[in-house]
């Protein structure tokens, strides 16, 4: 780890994985564009692989370009990023990014349903942004917003999709506060609405 590491420590998710580095699932990558944001970056890897977790580094007063740390699924996302950028075909906004393997290993995952993007479904006066965002934040939940959108609407009913920029500590953590949220709506008076919402994994548009 890092000596400018100023994560989670304790948690051991957050030091490097025992592992080969051309099994690592983890690049880091430099020269993005100062204001650069998670979807200018994961709008560019459509089909290279389902994404664990990403995490983005502004400007610094000595460094004037973004950087990000990446990890997917498995090493395939890794391996066609590194042919991509290699061909010339990762570009962001005028800037050529470098990609390089991050010196912070990460082991692949179990396949899964689960992803980083969240669809929930229900009535109009809870799923929408403002209700949904505050039970996220009341679960003490930091995250980073790739897309959300709004898939379905009728008179009494909503679906919306929240594109996360990480399945790890913030899909995942996502998906558990509406579950809690939900149990203690069914412990309350007057909270009959969360009975009809609902969460279900969404498909990763990286994958």
């Amino acid at each position: 780890m890092s000596s400018n590491y100023r994560g989670d420590r304790s948690n051991p998710e957050n030091y490097s994985a025992n592992i080969p580095e051309h099994l690592s699932t983890s690049v880091y990558i430099l020269n993005l564009p100062p204001n650069c944001t998670v979807n200018d970056v994961l709008s560019t890897l459509k089909g290279t692989g389902k994404i664990w977790a990403c995490n983005m580094n502004p400007p610094t007063a000595t460094i004037a370009t973004s950087a990000m740390k990446i990890v997917w699924w498995n090493r395939d996302g890794v391996d066609r990023l590194l042919t991509k950028s290699r061909r010339g075909e990762f570009t962001i906004r005028g800037y050529v990014p470098v990609v390089k393997m991050n010196r912070v290993r990460s082991d692949a995952q179990p396949p899964s349903i689960e992803s980083r993007v969240l669809q929930v479904t229900g009535p109009k006066d809870i799923v929408n942004r403002t209700v949904l965002d505050k039970v996220f934040s009341d679960f003490d939940i930091a995250w980073d917003l790739d897309e959300f959108t709004i898939l379905l609407e009728a008179e009494d009913f909503r679906a919306v999709e929240y594109k996360f920029a990480s399945y790890r500590c913030q899909a995942a953590s996502a998906m558990r506060a509406i579950n809690r949220q939900k149990s203690i709506a069914d412990q309350e008076d007057g909270h009959a609405a969360w009975s009809r919402v609902y969460a279900h994994w969404g498909v990763d548009p990286c994958a």
